[in-house]
């Protein structure tokens, strides 16, 4: 009702004026009409009906909900102020009607549409603009349209004629290509053969300057047997008999020293060519394949070596004969001779060279190289396979004699995969592997020498080799190589950093070892490798460790083997060792156990059908299929078998 107060002196004065209440009512309403509804009229009315409501009785409270509901559809929450009778001073707040606020909204829409006609007419304005600057691109784009066909007709003449040219210079490109290839191809040709002619040039000239001596000495045997008289001061005298069999006889053992020479020459020129076939294939991750310029190049090396060493073979065995006659005749004649102490001296000397190279079977001739006393067993299986006595040998390459070693591993792993009963000694093993590479006996039986003696000099500063060795000579069994190549293919799968990445390492391969040995292991490889580390390193710390017979893995397998004994202490039969095996590892090749038993049993001495513990803890893990499929060495094995397959 506050909003009425306002009105009331208004209505007050104007019923002081003697009129009656009803018609004071009426004159309010009609002084308050107008067109559209006014918040001055609709205050005038409810506060008419508030000066009403006392005078309704019993309706009093009905009108009163009923003013309320009408007060409250009319006016809005929005308040805003009233000043009574125009005094500025004394003002009253008011709720807005909702008429008002529609008109201010009608107000504001209005002055929106007139905004937004304003902008409408300047936009129709620019539009008027803007199609008569279409208009006039259009008639731009359409001229420049006509230029630019006609500058196309230009583009596609001139492209022809690009085309054309084009063409052309391809084929004048394809015909220099190849004609500069064929230049290349007849420059590599003639590089080729000028390089296999001084291959060729180098290689005759040392067989010349072999033969040069060669021919010399049998210029000097011819000589002998032809001239009589020898010049002795200017003055010449009569030669005896037994002088001219003594100068022919050493004559003719210098002869026999330069044709071994010349076998050594064809040797190592074999071996240099077998080896310049191997060395592409250390890369490959297949087996190679080899070309047909590969095997005809390797068959006619074949063939010319051993038409070569055959010839050589052939005149060292008419020399052979022919100073077995000269010194059947020294010996007849020195007993006539009144020199016969010098004869006897000179024949001597004779005898003991001639025996260097053929030793009959009285004959106790040892070379230097097999004073060595730890491959004693080795010079003697040696001896016992051929009546050759090694007098000039080759002084092979620490390299050479580690690629020859090699390759017979890789032979040893790919006859494990044979199902073969026929099991050598590991001695026997490696003189076939020489057979099967030099094709003729006698020639593989000096190059075993060789390799043995190249083994034993390139041993100390190798300890592959020193394996190797131990395992010729017996100290360790065969299947020691296999175990250690297993370990190599653990080494290769992590990246090496520092000298402690040992000890996790030794953690996963010895996990049956405690922190503390596991720790005393890792020490003692830091100090074996002075606190370096590589995968060569760790790999020589663990051969170094088999060859001291203290790698903890053979060690444990050892100390496992003993809980089964066999009939014999310290021994164990075939059949003891598989039931062993089927206890321990079960996991494990039959075939492959079988046949590393088999070799470990072919090295024991004759009447002995058992192999040591000691040996057998080697073979335990060995022959685990897992291990054995597992070795990287056997693509090695492949590689070289296909070339020995080609020979």
């Amino acid at each position: 009702t506050y909003q009425c107060r306002g009105n009331e002196m208004a209505l007050s004065n104007k019923r002081s004026a003697g009129r009656s209440l009803a018609v004071q009512y009426e004159v309010a309403l009609l002084d308050a009409a107008d067109e559209k509804p006014t918040e001055e009229r609709v205050q005038t009315c409810f506060q008419l009906l508030d000066e009403l409501l006392p005078q309704l009785g019993l309706y009093q409270k009905v009108f009163l909900m009923i003013r309320d509901e009408l007060f409250e559809a009319i006016y809005s929450k929005e308040l805003t102020s009233f000043s009574a009778h125009g005094d500025l001073s004394v003002s009253t707040l008011q709720r807005l009607p909702y008429f008002t606020l529609v008109q201010r909204l009608e107000q504001q829409r209005n002055e929106t549409c007139l905004i937004l006609e304003e902008k409408l007419k300047a936009i129709e304005d620019r539009l008027t603009s803007r199609d008569s600057e279409l208009q006039d691109a259009q008639k731009t784009i359409e001229t420049l349209r006509d230029e630019a066909r006609e500058h196309q007709k230009t583009a596609d003449a001139m492209m022809s004629e690009a085309k054309k040219l084009t063409e052309e210079n391809r084929r004048l490109s394809m015909a220099v290509g190849q004609h500069q290839r064929a230049q290349q191809r007849t420059a590599m040709d003639m590089e080729s053969k000028i390089n296999q002619m001084k291959s060729s040039y180098e290689a005759l000239a040392v067989e010349v300057e072999a033969l040069r001596k060669f021919k010399g000495g049998y210029d000097e045997l011819e000589q002998a047997f032809e001239e009589p008289c020898l010049q002795s001061k200017g003055r010449s005298r009569k030669v005896s008999e037994w002088e001219q069999t003594a100068n022919t006889l050493q004559m003719g053992v210098s002869l026999k020293r330069q044709l071994l020479e010349l076998q050594n020459i064809a040797m190592e020129e074999y071996d240099q060519q077998l080896e310049e076939h191997r060395m592409p294939l250390l890369g490959l991750q297949t087996v190679a394949k080899f070309s047909d310029d590969t095997i005809a190049s390797l068959s006619s090396g074949r063939e010319k070596f051993v038409k070569r060493v055959t010839e050589i073979a052939s005149e060292i065995g008419q020399m052979h004969e022919c100073t077995s006659q000269m010194k059947d005749q020294a010996t007849k004649q020195r007993k006539q001779s009144r020199h016969k102490r010098t004869l006897l001296s000179r024949v001597s000397l004779s005898s003991q060279s001639d025996d260097a190279v053929d030793m009959d079977e009285t004959s106790s001739v040892m070379h230097p190289d097999m004073a060595d006393p730890s491959f004693s067993s080795v010079w003697s299986h040696w001896r016992k396979n051929s009546r050759l006595v090694r007098v000039v040998p080759r002084d092979l390459q620490k390299e050479r004699v580690l690629s020859l070693v090699n390759q017979f591993y890789a032979t040893m792993l790919w006859e494990d995969e044979s199902d073969t009963e026929n099991v050598l000694p590991l001695l026997d093993s490696f003189s076939e592997f020489l057979l099967s590479r030099y094709l003729i006996i006698d020639i593989a039986h000096l190059a075993c020498h060789d390799l043995i003696r190249g083994v034993i000099n390139h041993s100390p500063e190798n300890i592959s080799l020193q394996l190797f060795g131990d395992q010729l000579n017996g100290r360790l069994d065969a299947a020691s190589f296999r175990y250690v190549l297993l370990l190599c293919d653990f080494i290769d799968l992590i990246d090496w950093e520092s000298a402690q990445d040992f000890q996790p390492f030794a953690t996963a391969i010895y996990p049956f070892l405690s922190e503390d040995d596991i720790e005393q292991m890792t020490m003692a490889f830091v100090a074996f490798a002075e606190n370096r580390v590589s995968k060569h390193l760790v790999a020589n710390y663990l051969i170094y460790l088999v060859l001291k017979h203290r790698e903890p893995r053979i060690v444990e397998c050892e100390s496992r083997l003993l809980q089964h004994p066999g009939q014999r202490a310290g021994l164990l039969s075939e059949i003891e060792f598989t039931e062993a095996l089927e206890t321990l590892l079960p996991l494990t090749s039959n075939r492959i156990r079988r046949r590393l038993y088999l070799q470990s049993q072919a090295d024991m001495p004759r009447g002995l059908d058992a192999v040591p513990i000691s040996r057998l803890a080697r073979i335990l893990y060995s022959s685990s299929e897992c291990a054995h499929a597992g070795l990287s060495f056997c693509l090695y094995a492949c590689m070289y078998l296909s070339l020995t397959c080609v020979l």
